[in-house]
């Protein structure tokens, strides 16, 4: 396991892109309690605004959808945050130990399901649909981060014309950690 360390490492362990923003005019304040939006908050603090290493929207984007396994290790890894220098290992944000994947991976899941429900109702009866989404190289099991477009990505799918391509508001809603991390 690698503990978050550098505003390139932060961000390469927490998305596989960018994305827009979530089309609100009000700014998100994201997933999980006030400990994890703290954390996420101290995180883009740190990466991007700190340590110039991200961009700050790309981050926001990214960090607000995690959800974190408990309070205690967010605001550990939240203050430690505050104190690191840029370049610096920071133990206590153990990005395993840390984030809680189960709810991303659980969306990511329910995307893809609404994806494939929707193909079967169009009259597109492809029993291999979920293998050909992971074979576009989404795998859920990496998921780490849910867009907050998500709710919004599902509701565009349900109102989705048969025929019309994936809606653009659930491009990149789902994060995954990189390979090897």
């Amino acid at each position: 396991m690698r503990a978050i360390y550098g505003a390139a490492a932060l961000l390469a362990c927490c998305m596989a892109s960018a994305c827009g923003d979530d089309g609100g005019g009000a700014e998100p304040i994201g997933r999980g309690t006030e400990a994890c939006r703290d954390l996420q908050d101290a995180t883009c603090d740190f990466a991007s605004d700190r340590c110039r290493g991200a961009d700050r929207a790309t981050c926001d984007a990214t960090l607000r959808g995690i959800e974190c396994r408990s309070d205690e290790q967010a605001s550990a890894c939240a203050n430690a945050l505050n104190e690191a220098a840029c370049g610096t290992v920071t133990p206590s944000c153990d990005l395993r130990a840390v984030v809680d994947p189960a709810p991303a991976i659980a969306a990511c899941h329910t995307v893809m399901q609404a994806l494939c429900d929707h193909n079967v109702m169009c009259g597109a009866a492809d029993p291999g649909c979920a293998q050909s989404i992971a074979a576009m190289g989404i795998d859920c099991e990496q998921a780490l981060s849910i867009d907050l477009r998500y709710e919004s990505c599902l509701e565009a799918i349900d109102a989705l014309p048969c025929g019309s391509p994936a809606p653009s508001v659930c491009m990149q809603v789902v994060y995954v950690l990189p390979p090897g991390l």
